[in-house]
């Protein structure tokens, strides 16, 4: 079990000391608990044509996916509903004490959410749906994420009571100057958060007040999702002291982003292929270089026995460079 995430300052002297290893390796990607990873030139596409079904008994059938390979002003169409593989552009290895994970920006399932309908929760919400801004004007929910397991999480409570459950990579706009800021960075800051804009829903009255950041602490990993909001602003209210928290940054426009395994484990060795899938009515164009993910690390209360790559492990995806498919073993 991972113990603690590493901050800003740790991942860069990791890196500089070569404990953990990522090429290219631009230190100005490093994030106040992670680091901003960009897509890769290699995508794999699926031929569901090919096969009446997936018989996880009989493995894989073969031919199912093609690799596609782009160039950087070629760009790579995702269509609506369409799912594919990718990978990053970075290339990463881990020592046998820390683990990764590909990180998206998530709320507890349970954090009630106002609509201009009344209240319902983070765990309900559908494209199509509305919630309210920051200025009490309703919102269009345009993507939604699936429910994400064994995300680092935390505990925000407030100066009134109110508490939310976030991941670590979660964001929030805060005051002063509208910052946008990680859970993370919440835990080593004294921001305030303003709940409700100027809008105070009970009776009107416009009413502004500030909440301070009572604590932010640990808590047990709980299931967990995002969603994507109509507004260049990105920020839409929870709970019922109107708190503003952030979508995510690329929103993902409706690109849902995730990594094919959990955790990294320690000891591994190569690119990290990606989980993409198009939610909007729109193609989304992909480039080589963009920024599509945040990668964390998290310490090892003790070296792992069997790192990655051991042998008796049989590690089917050591040193993979291309997106790659699946090998998968019943």
């Amino acid at each position: 079990m991972a113990e603690s995430v590493l901050s800003d300052g740790t991942i860069r002297r990791l890196v500089e000391s070569g404990r953990i290893v990522i090429k290219p390796f631009d230190p100005e990607l490093i994030q106040p608990a992670s680091i901003d990873l960009r897509l890769g030139d290699s995508f794999r596409v699926f031929h569901n044509h090919r096969a009446e079904a997936i018989d996880l008994r009989a493995g894989p059938p073969a031919g199912l996916t093609e690799e596609v390979v782009v160039g950087a002003d070629d760009g790579f169409v995702i269509h609506p509903g369409e799912f594919c593989l990718g990978r990053t552009d970075e290339w990463v290895e881990l020592p046998d004490d820390v683990v990764a994970r590909i990180e998206g920006k998530a709320l507890a399932l349970d954090t009630e959410v106002p609509t201009p309908a009344g209240w319902t929760t983070m765990g309900e919400i559908e494209p199509g749906d509305e919630v309210l801004g920051p200025d009490g004007e309703p919102l269009e929910v345009v993507a939604a994420t699936g429910v994400m397991h064994g995300r680092p999480c935390r505990e925000v409570v407030f100066s009134d009571g109110t508490s939310v459950v976030a991941d670590i990579s979660h964001q929030w706009e805060v005051l002063p100057g509208r910052r946008v800021v990680t859970t993370a960075e919440l835990e080593r800051s004294a921001a305030f958060v303003n709940p409700f804009g100027g809008y105070d829903d009970q009776n009107g009255s416009g009413t502004v007040t500030a909440l301070a950041i009572a604590e932010v602490r640990p808590v047990e990993t709980v299931p967990v999702r995002c969603i994507e909001v109509a507004s260049a602003r990105g920020v839409y209210l929870v709970t019922r002291a109107f708190v503003p928290t952030h979508n995510s940054s690329l929103g993902r426009l409706g690109l849902i982003v995730h990594a094919t395994a959990g955790f990294i484990d320690p000891g591994w060795k190569g690119t990290l292929t990606l989980e993409l899938n198009n939610l909007t009515r729109v193609p989304i164009k992909l480039y080589p270089g963009l920024l599509i993910a945040q990668l964390s690390f998290m310490a090892l209360d003790r070296p792992a026995e069997k790192p990655y790559g051991s042998p008796e492990l049989k590690s089917h995806y050591q040193g993979q460079v291309a997106a790659t498919e699946s090998r998968y073993m019943r």
